[in-house]
Order: structure tokens, then C-alpha cells, then sequence
């Protein structure tokens, strides 16, 4: 939460839309009811950021010893990420039946968020 305070936080209405606007909700909304966030990491690696998150250190945990103790690898999954080539950016997909469970998966249990959040209207 602390980062995303720091650095800012964008959304967009469309699904991977490239025009992003900010985001007008009190940011404990962007962690609640089950959404999820991408984050755009700029010289730095998504192993380094989950280290200083977790451990204080960016070389807190080897990573070539598996996933922290605190993450867990998941069985399935009903989204993922793919590289759109063209433009470089990273878009969440659907998984479809069998690709629910592809491997690379990692979840993560947070008790943050919940019911007493303020969260955007949904559009279902």
C-alpha cells in the first residue's frame, strides 16, 4: 500500500487500454474485494521489489531456493499475463479450461482490504 501510495496509482476502463487515468478512489479500495493490480517496475526486478517487500533487503531471499515461505504456488489460476509484442506491454488475459492450471502461478494471502472499504461501483 505503501508503495502504491508512493509511486501512484492508474487505471483505465478498458480492459489492458493504454489511455490511464488516476485513480480517484481511497487507495485501500485498489486492495479490496478480490481485484487485482499490475505493477509497472522500472529498473528494478520483480524479484528485488518482492524481496524489499517481504524481507527489508533486495537480496533477502535466494530465489533459486524456490518461493518464499510466504507465497505459495498455486494449482490454477483464472487470469495470467501475456507480452503483446507489437507494443511491448505486458496484458492480462483469461485463462482458458486447461490453461487454468499451467505452472508459474504464485499466490500470496493478504490480510488487508475487506467489506468496510469504500470500493468503485462494478459495472455487473
Amino acid at each position: 500500500l505503501l508503495m502504491m501510495a508512493v509511486c501512484g496509482v492508474n487505471f483505465t476502463a478498458e480492459d489492458n487500454g493504454a489511455a490511464v487515468r488516476p485513480w480517484p478512489y481511497p487507495l485501500a479500495s485498489t486492495i479490496c474485494h478480490g481485484g487485482r493490480i499490475g505493477f509497472k517496475l522500472c529498473g528494478v526486478t520483480w524479484r528485488e521489489v518482492l524481496n524489499f517487500l517481504c524481507y527489508q533487503d533486495n537480496s533477502g531471499w535466494s530465489w533459486d531456493d524456490g518461493v518464499p515461505k510466504l507465497m505459495y504456488t498455486r494449482k490454477a489460476a483464472t487470469h495470467s499475463v501475456r507480452l503483446d509484442l507489437p507494443t511491448g506491454r505486458v496484458c492480462e488475459v483469461r485463462t482458458k479450461s486447461i490453461s487454468s492450471f499451467d505452472r508459474g502461478q504464485m499466490g500470496i494471502d493478504m490480510p488487508l482490504g475487506g467489506l468496510g472499504n469504500p470500493a468503485p461501483q462494478h459495472r455487473g
